[in-house]
């Protein structure tokens, strides 16, 4: 390759450098500007509802995994189902699990029921769910709706997100693959004049003189025919 090509390309990769450069920083600006978006008050109920029906779900899971099961019934004895002394509250779950019923005392608290006595929040939203569904989205509605008025649905947040994304990814490989290849031209050049101004070699004069030796190259130097 010409040394002026070298230089043509150099400068031809400097300025593609440039455009790279200004695409990937409105990209970011626009990533930032996203990172700040409002959002739609639809989407901010449905995540109150989500952390409510979850609350509700893991605590009637934990009601049934822990007591209200045939394991539980067939540990649990008459007499403490018929003791007038014992006083049962499904609302009172507790997050530990039980230790078998009557393994100390016959007429002790059956496993199908749990032992606490402070109401649990997510027996009580599992038994009352409709009603604090209702609740909870009127709830944020009235609280949060003009601040969310114009905010952006998620589903198009991270369809633009992820579109930004993948575009900056794009244009950090090309710009990977220009910086590798302007090494590689910079290596031709910093070392091009000396390289110019120096003469043939040891091997370079080895090789000619092999060329001779093997009948080929210029024969007879000085001679008139």
């Amino acid at each position: 390759m010409a040394f002026s090509d070298i230089l043509s390309g150099l400068k031809a990769a400097l300025a593609e450098r440039h455009f790279f450069n200004a695409d990937e920083a409105k990209l970011l600006a626009e990533r930032d500007r996203l990172a700040k978006a409002r959002i739609c008050i639809d989407d901010v109920v449905a995540k109150a509802l989500e952390g409510t029906r979850t609350r509700a779900s893991d605590a009637i899971a934990r009601m049934l995994a822990h007591h209200l099961n045939e394991a539980s019934m067939a540990a649990t004895t008459p007499d403490s189902i018929a003791s007038e002394k014992i006083s049962f509250d499904l609302l009172a779950l507790t997050d530990d699990k039980p230790h078998a019923a009557n393994a100390s005392d016959p007429k002790g608290t059956p496993a199908i029921f749990p032992t606490g006595t402070t109401p649990h929040s997510g027996m009580l939203t599992y038994l009352l769910l409709p009603v604090i569904e209702q609740t909870v989205e009127k709830l944020v509605r009235d609280s949060l709706t003009d601040a969310c008025r114009g905010g952006m649905r998620l589903s198009d947040w991270r369809k633009r997100s992820a579109e930004i994304d993948a575009k900056l990814e794009a244009i950090r490989k090309q710009r990977g693959e220009l910086a590798k290849g302007l090494r590689e031209a910079a290596l031709q050049v910093i070392n091009a004049p000396e390289a110019v101004e120096q003469g043939p070699s040891a091997a370079d004069v080895a090789e000619a003189a092999g060329v001779y030796a093997a009948g080929e190259g210029i024969i007879n130097i000085g001679s008139s025919t």
